[in-house]
């Protein structure tokens, strides 16, 4: 397989629903696919480029997350807005605030006690 084939359907099967919609529109059977797949060079790949996508994916919803914020805060301290949109503003920052807090927490508890076992194991 050439390497432009190989990123062709790396590409298809990051983007595609189903890996049969990869296979057809790379123009190969799922039979070659499954030995495609057995190559441990391929999955490395296919992983890298899957973590890669994840990761502008993060990047991009973290900036529409703060541009949300922003929006939110822009609502509640313009006194130009109406009272019954800042209220709902005020809500809803407490409520996505709160859950925030509230994840942040569960994943900074659960990193510690990962810190605190592997700790214990390499004692």
């Amino acid at each position: 397989m050439t390497e432009e084939k190989k990123n062709q359907l790396i590409t298809a099967l990051i983007t595609q629903p189903t890996k049969t919609k990869a296979c057809e529109v790379v123009g190969i059977s799922t039979r070659q696919l499954y030995n495609i797949m057995q190559d441990s060079d391929f999955m490395l790949d296919l992983r890298m480029a899957y973590n890669k996508l994840i990761d502008e994916t993060v990047l991009e919803l973290k900036s529409a997350m703060r541009n949300g914020a922003k929006a939110l805060n822009d609502l509640i301290c313009n006194e130009d807005t109406p009272p019954d949109i800042r209220l709902k503003a005020i809500r809803t920052a407490i409520e996505y605030g709160a859950r925030l807090a509230e994840k942040d927490h569960d994943i900074k508890t659960d990193l510690m006690a990962e810190t605190i076992v592997t700790m214990m194991n390499n004692y």
